[in-house]
């Protein structure tokens, strides 16, 4: 019997993970990854009006319609006007009645319309196009994917899928009721790394000395019943109480400090964390400002330079990957720091300057060369800004973190508000 059950998983596995499948596709160039794939779409647009359109469509078409089983509700109509708006999003104006009939449409799809993977894609597609209240729907459409067609479905695939879906809605409970049952179905090493790594951010058991090496050692000594400040990069209108209320913490953690402060008259110790992408490009001007800092947290190990500094005790790697616990793309740097910071038992975190990019400035001047249109939607992209937000009200209501109002503010938006203000910044809709 155990061999059956056994034998009847890893077919499960092996024939619906969706990710192999995709994968496998991918490999015999019967579909494009979403990068790809917007590459393509990305030529297409540089095309003449009616050629561009057609090619976009063809595009689409063939990734989203050659498994035909699957397509219960998305119809070539609806491909060929997404085709219209993403060729119209980089040429002129979103036509905005045409717009709001595409949504009412991909609002009345089936869930199962498509996979997981697919209507992932389609986010994706959307959001880096500037498509966002579309992109939105088909990321409601995923999660009611997993929550109606997998709520019975006792397959490890499906038992991860909702475990992400409730840590996205800061159900805390009910995601740790079914990482209890993947225990069960599965003793993978993947599954015992969820169960070992997973926390309630209300309810975070205080670190032991004996579950910390050497570097995280000294690292908890700086922020165990300490005041800590992030000072995010989009804090730029900066007046004398909020740097009093800054220097006023006894730490501040910065992103990707690069040898310039946000502001001079912030005094406080500080520390930094640093992505792959800037740990890689500051490799050979890192020890020139090294000093400035208490300690550093690198995301990936990859340079001796990082090894070096961990050597001498003055930095660390982060805790675990995110991106096991995360829904739909990569954590960006503030959910990693929160996700990282709040195991060591400080007396107060709060975040300053955290716009969410819902800003005309986005991020104080030094930090970063581009504020190009098209290199912020790609972030979106990549980092899903409904899960990032999620992330971080999730964490503010279970009392976790403070806020600066302005933040508080945006959290409490509600979804299709959000998407509208992002699409009023940054999407080239008819007004």
């Amino acid at each position: 019997m155990n061999f059956f059950f056994k034998l009847k998983q890893q077919i499960e596995v092996l024939f619906f993970e969706e990710r192999v499948l995709d994968s496998i596709f991918r490999k015999i160039k019967l579909k494009n990854s979403k990068e790809e794939l917007q590459q393509k779409i990305l030529i297409a647009t540089k095309s003449d009006t009616r050629e561009g359109k057609d090619k976009i469509f063809k595009l689409l078409n063939y990734e989203f319609n050659f498994l035909k089983i699957k397509q219960l509700g998305l119809s070539p109509k609806h491909v060929k006007r997404l085709s219209e708006l993403i060729y119209q999003s980089h040429n002129g104006k979103i036509l905005k009645e045409e717009y709001k009939s595409l949504l009412d449409d991909f609002s009345c799809l089936q869930p199962v319309s498509l996979s997981i993977c697919n209507w992932d894609k389609i986010v994706f597609i959307c959001n880096i196009n500037g498509l966002f209240k579309l992109s939105g729907i088909c990321r409601q459409k995923s999660i009611d994917y997993v929550v109606e067609r997998y709520e019975n479905d006792q397959t490890i695939i499906s038992t991860i899928a909702r475990f992400k879906v409730y840590l996205d809605s800061g159900d805390y409970e009910k995601a740790n009721l079914i990482l209890n049952k993947a225990i069960l179905i599965s003793k993978s090493r993947y599954v015992r790394c969820l169960h070992e790594n997973f926390y309630n951010y209300g309810n975070i058991p205080p670190l032991k000395n004996y579950e910390l090496d050497k570097n995280k050692k000294l690292f908890s000594d700086l922020i165990a019943n300490k005041k800590v400040a992030i000072v995010a990069p989009g804090l730029v209108d900066i007046n004398e109480e909020i740097i009093n209320e800054i220097n006023s913490f006894d730490l501040i953690i910065l992103f990707n400090y690069k040898g310039r402060k946000i502001d001079d008259r912030i005094i406080a110790p500080f520390l930094s964390y640093y992505n792959g992408e800037s740990s890689f490009l500051l490799s050979s001007t890192f020890e020139s400002f090294v000093n400035d800092l208490k300690f550093v947290v690198f995301k990936s190990k990859d340079l001796a330079y990082k090894e070096e500094l961990i050597n001498t005790g003055r930095a660390k790697y982060i805790d675990r990957d995110l991106n096991q616990f995360f829904f739909l793309q990569s954590p960006n740097m503030l959910q990693i720091i929160l996700d990282d910071i709040l195991k060591y038992n400080a007396s107060k975190v709060k975040i300053f300057g955290v716009n969410f990019y819902l800003s005309k400035n986005i991020y104080f001047k030094g930090y970063r060369d581009s504020g190009d249109r098209d290199v912020i939607l790609r972030g979106f992209s990549y980092h899903n800004m409904i899960s990032q937000i999620n992330f971080v009200r999730n964490i503010y209501k279970v009392g976790a973190i403070e806020l600066e109002q302005s933040t508080i503010d945006i959290i409490n938006m509600d979804e299709s508000d959000l998407l509208g203000a992002f699409e009023s910044i940054y999407s080239n809709i008819e007004r």
